[in-house]
């Protein structure tokens, strides 16, 4: 898309909110949730019912991070615009894994077949060889884009997470990282390779 006048300007990118609904389905699929795209995406968003009481996005994240509703607006807003980078990004993760058109099919299955042996909270699959290089390599990349992402929004490296600061400790190489967190970049690499091959399987 980027660059490309004639993919940018055009129904589905302006008018259909096709990119804003993939990027619902991104988020329902990377928490390997049970609701619908929009039902998952007002919990995380939108509003949530706790212990039969309706909160709002906004006063959780205010509670959680302790912060003002203002910088709770801006992490919301944050962790949107992340889905929608993620989304944005399938194809080139799907170049680099050498998945450049539809008829690389046999090898996105083949990755298809492996997302779900990534061991539990590490960047790590239970798959050997060039297989298993590959999707770790995915995920550095992953991790290098969201830095990069974090950067351009004025945040530094530190000891802690701060978000009227603009501080955040994962700014750092992912090998200084604890496995749980590098985790999340594997997740995403998982369930990019998910929705590809959901959607070439569909044609």
């Amino acid at each position: 898309m980027f660059g490309l006048m004639e993919d940018l300007y055009n129904y589905d990118t302006i008018l259909s909110n096709a990119v804003l609904n993939e990027a619902k389905e991104f988020n329902r699929v990377y928490n390997d949730s049970k609701l619908s795209a929009d039902e998952q995406w007002e919990k995380d968003f939108v509003k949530e019912e706790i212990d039969g009481k309706e909160i709002s996005a906004i006063d959780k994240c205010m509670e959680k991070e302790k912060i003002s509703r203002y910088h709770a607006i801006y992490d919301i807003n944050r962790r949107i615009e992340q889905n929608i980078s993620n989304v944005l990004h399938q194809s080139t993760k799907m170049i680099l894994m050498g998945i450049d058109d539809e008829k690389m099919t046999p090898r996105l299955e083949l990755y298809h077949g492996y997302v779900d042996s990534l061991r539990k909270n590490t960047i790590h699959y239970d798959c050997g060889g060039e297989a298993g290089d590959l999707l770790h390599n995915i995920a550095y990349v992953e991790h290098e884009r969201w830095v990069a992402s974090h950067k351009l929004m004025g945040y530094i490296e530190a000891q802690e997470k701060d978000f009227v600061k603009k501080y955040h400790y994962c700014m750092q190489h992912l090998d200084k990282l604890s496995d749980e967190i590098k985790s999340y970049d594997a997740k995403v690499t998982n369930t990019t390779i998910k929705l590809i091959y959901n959607k070439l399987s569909q044609k």
